[in-house]
């Protein structure tokens, strides 16, 4: 027959062995969520930016054309009170829009180089958001081995309360 203080350590090996199992499951959890709440902000922080790009880009357009619209303003009345007429004032007016032109497709490729980058910063942390939910996954602990864990911990404190009983 079996001591209470036998029993009460091979229990007490098997309460330990699940905890211990219960707190790297937890521990694993939290990890996958911390990965999943960075991951949220950083992309957060990248569509912020990417808002801004776009604004920016829109004003700067927006002034260069507000410029040429003022410049074309400023030939036309020159060459009205000049009374200049034919294919130059209009080959000058021309090359004002071509110029606004030019800036406005600059102004969209620094736009897309932008949007480029962001889409990289974005792929990095999804990478490594993965990277970091599968190591979390891969420590959480599986059944089987959890109930070796725990058959070997109640195994141990069994040995160890039979030793007890022996010395006293």
């Amino acid at each position: 027959m079996c001591e209470p203080a036998t029993l009460a350590m091979a229990g007490l090996g098997a309460v330990s062995q699940y905890a211990e199992a219960q707190a790297h499951s937890r521990q694993a959890k939290a990890e996958t969520r911390a990965a999943v709440r960075t991951q949220q902000h950083q992309m957060d922080g990248l569509r912020r930016r990417q808002r801004e790009v776009d604004e920016d880009a829109d004003l700067d357009i927006m002034e260069r054309r507000r410029q040429q619209m003022r410049h074309e303003g400023k030939l036309r009345a020159a060459f009205g009170d000049a009374g200049v007429l034919g294919v130059s004032p209009l080959r000058e007016i021309h090359g004002t829009h071509m110029d606004t032109a030019i800036d406005s497709a600059i102004v969209d490729a620094q736009r897309g180089r932008q949007h480029e980058q962001i889409r990289y910063e974005a792929e990095t942390i999804s990478q490594q958001a993965s990277q970091r939910i599968a190591s979390a996954r891969a420590s959480l602990p599986d059944a089987f081995t959890t109930g070796l864990k725990i058959a070997s911990g109640t195994t141990q404190g069994y040995i160890t309360g039979r030793h007890l009983h022996r010395t006293t």
